[in-house]
């Protein structure tokens, strides 16, 4: 759970998330992790779904000190070829890294389509 934290803390959108709500999340939505050769943890993504119509991809992010070597992509090739994921759209908010999502099906969307509601309200 440490270095899940310390990813956390990388992020522009959650360095302060506690880790209670980071296991809330987990325990809400399929996660995927990267590791590497001896077992650290470094990179991390979540799907929340419910496998017909919608996922939501969230929390997509890699270590610094690992960025540039593929674990984007690696975490990415994972979560769309998932099969429980194949017959539903999916959503993503990013600043971020928008080339790669593209490479992976994600595209801007039509301002008149789509509509999100902040935790303000």
């Amino acid at each position: 759970m440490n270095q899940l934290m310390n990813l956390m803390k990388q992020t522009y959108w959650a360095p302060e998330r506690s880790e209670e709500d980071v296991l809330t999340a987990m325990k809400n939505s399929d996660s995927f992790g990267a590791f590497d050769e001896e077992d650290n943890l470094v990179g991390f993504a979540i799907v929340v779904t419910d496998f017909v119509s919608i996922w939501y991809l969230c929390d997509v992010i890699v270590d610094e000190s690992h960025r540039g070597q593929g674990i984007g992509k690696m975490l990415m090739s994972a979560v769309v070829s998932d099969e429980r994921f194949v017959k539903a759209g999916a959503l993503l908010k990013t600043k971020d890294a928008h080339g790669l999502y593209r490479k992976y099906g994600f595209h801007d969307v039509d301002a008149g389509r789509v509509m999100y509601r902040t935790k303000e309200g």
